[in-house]
């Protein structure tokens, strides 16, 4: 990592090929083998005739699983060793077009337009009305799923190029009834990663209720802390925390709410948290909350004047909120990438979807956009 700082200060202003989502990459690289060679661990001793894998791996590492998924050595090792598995399958290669055009397609249709909409809301640059306050908050919501599922799609598609298979991160997060089932479905790498990592350190099997709570909140604090540097990622990974516990509560009491219920009240705090995750800080967060709540845009209006500020709210924000509910429809309803390509068999209807998908894609790409979580 030290050799990897000296090379971008060298390089100075200009241009580095290390990135810092790179240097996270390497640190989850750095992370992993040693932990993995503890007693106990399942990892062998690479052979020294396994070099040429190992160098193939960390290209692999800091080009293709720079950013997401977060990949375990464990599971693209075997892949990279294993000599009687072809580099090329015709059959993943036009999964992997699929994959990739449904992501392009998460990014660059819904993730973008919905991006810069709220990203200029919360920069200070929108209206601070009730309304914008909405369109603003849940379109951050819907926009960082279908940005990092895009992205995540992508990288599953590029690996299919070349044969190699990486875990799907993200399972319909959204149709959720709990904080618990939530985060066992939203970006499952960096859960699984985290919880073999941080929780499994802190928690001993048998140990009691206050341990394993206890090792809840550890887990989600240092994952607020890895996400950025500020008080308001620390309370978002306490918020989180809480929520995953009182979730687990419930769960081992067998306590169940309506499904309606459990479910609302599970996406009104997933936007509650982004709002927290996306604010320069935790009063910013506060303020957008508060404006959420405030009826004071609708006082002393009758049911006739508040129907035309409505109507007039729509039309002049028609593009925005036609995204905004294809992108709710899509993660409420519709089925995820994963259960689209489970038994991928190769159609032609298969190829028309990607061609269409990539072409319009394509015609929208007028500016450079990066991903969202490349910040972090």
């Amino acid at each position: 990592m030290r050799q990897l700082h000296d090379r971008e200060r060298q390089y100075g202003d200009r241009p580095c090929v290390f990135s810092r989502s790179h240097c996270a990459a390497a640190g989850h690289f750095l992370l992993h083998v040693p932990a993995d060679r503890l007693p106990g661990r399942l990892l062998q001793r690479p052979r020294a005739s396994d070099a040429d894998h190992r160098f193939s791996y960390v290209r692999y590492v800091f080009s293709a699983a720079g950013r997401r998924p977060i990949v375990h050595h464990g599971d693209i090792m075997p892949q990279i060793q294993d000599k009687k598995q072809p580099l090329f399958n015709r059959a993943n290669m036009m999964l992997g077009i699929f994959l990739f055009s449904l992501g392009c397609a998460k990014k660059i249709m819904l993730a973008d337009p919905l991006t810069g909409y709220s990203a200029a809301y919360f920069s200070g640059a929108g209206a601070a009305d009730t309304l914008t306050a909405w369109l603003s908050s849940v379109g951050y919501t819907m926009s960082y799923y279908f940005d990092l599922s895009g992205y995540a799609d992508m990288a599953l598609g590029l690996a299919l190029f070349f044969n190699i298979k990486l875990p799907h991160n993200f399972n319909s997060p959204y149709k959720a009834r709990n904080f618990r089932e939530y985060w066992q479905r939203w970006h499952m790498t960096l859960s699984k990663f985290l919880s073999d990592y941080v929780f499994r350190t802190v928690y001993r099997k048998g140990s009691g209720s206050f341990n394993f709570y206890s090792a809840v909140m550890v887990t989600f604090l240092v994952s607020g802390i890895w996400h950025g540097a500020g008080w308001q990622f620390v309370l978002w990974g306490a918020i989180n925390g809480v929520l995953v516990c009182a979730s687990h509560f419930m769960y081992r009491r067998k306590w169940k709410l309506p499904f309606w219920l459990a479910w609302t009240l599970t996406f009104a705090g997933v936007i509650a948290t982004r709002i927290l995750f996306v604010s320069k800080d935790a009063e910013q967060a506060m303020d957008v909350m508060r404006s959420m709540v405030s009826l004071r845009d609708f006082a002393g209006m009758d049911f006739a004047a508040f129907s035309h500020h409505l109507l007039t709210f729509g039309a002049y924000h028609l593009y925005t909120i036609v995204l905004l509910v294809i992108a709710m429809l899509i993660s409420f309803f519709a089925p995820n990438s994963s259960e689209i390509t489970k038994d991928f068999v190769p159609r032609y209807r298969h190829a028309v979807a990607a061609a269409l998908l990539l072409g319009i894609s394509l015609s929208q790409m007028t500016s450079v956009s990066k991903f969202l979580y490349f910040q972090f």
